[in-house]
């Protein structure tokens, strides 16, 4: 149990124990708790894209599609060949109606190698 052990340690935790808190919390439906897990993880780590990436893809499936924008566009200033974030950015547009946009951000991940847009293009963009 995550929280038995972040009182056993008295908090002092890395970014990873966010990260697999988070997952836990996702599986569960604890939906806030992932969003909480995984700024605090950013925050200990501003670095790691995957973080981002996830608290974007929570912010998703709670329906926060600005807030999901919002987050991969930081992480794309971090690192413009992020191709992930150019998928999930896609994403994000297409469940905000905003297909053209969309399209686009899936046609550069493809650009940049991403290998699980080419469904959404076939999808969504043909």
């Amino acid at each position: 149990d995550y929280d038995a052990y972040y009182n056993a340690v008295n908090g002092k935790v890395n970014d990873m124990f966010y990260y697999y808190r988070e997952q836990a919390a996702l599986k569960a439906k604890q939906y806030q708790r992932a969003l909480d897990d995984m700024v605090k993880a950013i925050e200990l780590n501003p670095e790691d894209l995957t973080y981002r990436a996830e608290l974007a893809v929570v912010n998703l499936r709670v329906g926060r599609y600005e807030e999901a924008l919002n987050v991969l566009k930081v992480a794309l200033e971090k690192d413009p060949q992020y191709a992930e974030g150019y998928r999930l950015m896609g994403i994000a547009q297409l469940q905000m109606k905003k297909d053209k946009e969309a399209c686009a951000s899936f046609a550069k991940a493809k650009e940049l190698g991403d290998p699980n847009v080419d469904a959404l293009i076939e999808k969504h963009c043909k």
